[in-house]
């Protein structure tokens, strides 16, 4: 069955669209927002939403009025383009935007919830290029450079993402998810002034983990050492969910909180369809 994508409110398959993005040109010039999708709705629209606007306006970037109000014509756009392809479980939207234009993709998922990966994941800390430091460093069009370099970094020793370090070596975050970690019962974060990437999840955790009476830092700056001193590990994006990490380098976690943190997200999850 072909896959169809959304362009500027009509569906081609894939195969027969040829666009500037998918040659690179628009590298430079749009927005992409990563969503989750159940039953053919958005999870998080509004927080989707509130990002996009607030990356448009501070950079002075123009959005096509599909995005207009509260973005209802845009999701019943996308509901149709998931309908087409039978994605009617879920699936992992890719939104992508650029002044007057705007593409919609998507990849099917197994489960409306964010699934445990109760294996885990073994990841390195790409130190060979350091995230700057500055205004837009927290939105995801300043980050693909570093991400690029990070993605060829972790795909040659076969992993699924790495730890990326700002401009003084401080720890920042993985490629296009937040990263957190917990020692004893405090859970830490990179504080947004360490330049790493701003994920709408990124809040919705820090919340969770206050229900759960844990003690919430997300003001000070973390180092390798931190990382590598903490029980447990865990990366975050509203695409993806909770990734728990196994381990960093050679040091190993636990997952006691991950998991309780990543039920959390599954019961908003519910409540955010209802």
């Amino acid at each position: 069955m072909a896959e169809y994508v959304l362009y500027n409110g009509n569906l081609y398959p894939r195969s027969e669209l040829s666009l500037p993005l998918m040659s690179g040109l628009w590298e430079s010039s749009y927005i992409c927002e990563r969503m989750r999708s159940a039953e053919n709705r958005l999870y998080f629209l509004r927080d989707h939403l509130k990002q996009i606007r607030f990356y448009a306006e501070y950079s002075e970037f123009s959005l096509p009025s599909i995005l207009d109000g509260d973005a209802s014509r845009f999701e019943r756009e996308v509901a149709r383009m998931l309908n087409k392809n039978k994605y009617f479980k879920g699936a992992i939207v890719s939104a992508y935007f650029s002044h007057d234009d705007w593409l919609v993709t998507a990849q099917p998922i197994s489960s409306r919830k964010f699934e445990f990966n109760s294996d885990g994941e073994l990841i390195d800390i790409f130190e060979k290029v350091l995230k700057p430091v500055h205004l837009l460093s927290s939105f995801e069009p300043l980050s693909r450079i570093v991400w690029g370099y990070a993605q060829r970094f972790y795909f040659k020793k076969q992993q699924q993402n790495c730890i990326i370090l700002n401009e003084e070596r401080k720890v920042c975050e993985a490629v296009r998810q937040n990263l957190f970690v917990v020692k004893g019962k405090k859970l830490l974060t990179p504080p947004m002034n360490s330049g790493c990437y701003h994920d709408i999840l990124r809040e919705k955790i820090l919340s969770i983990a206050r229900v759960l009476e844990m003690e919430v830092e997300q003001n000070q700056m973390l180092n390798i050492q931190d990382l590598l001193r903490a029980d447990e590990a865990f990366l975050a994006s509203a695409a993806d969910g909770i990734t728990w990490l196994k381990g960093v380098r050679a040091r190993r976690f636990y997952n006691r909180f991950t998991k309780q943190i990543n039920d959390g997200l599954n019961d908003l999850l519910t409540g955010d369809l209802q």
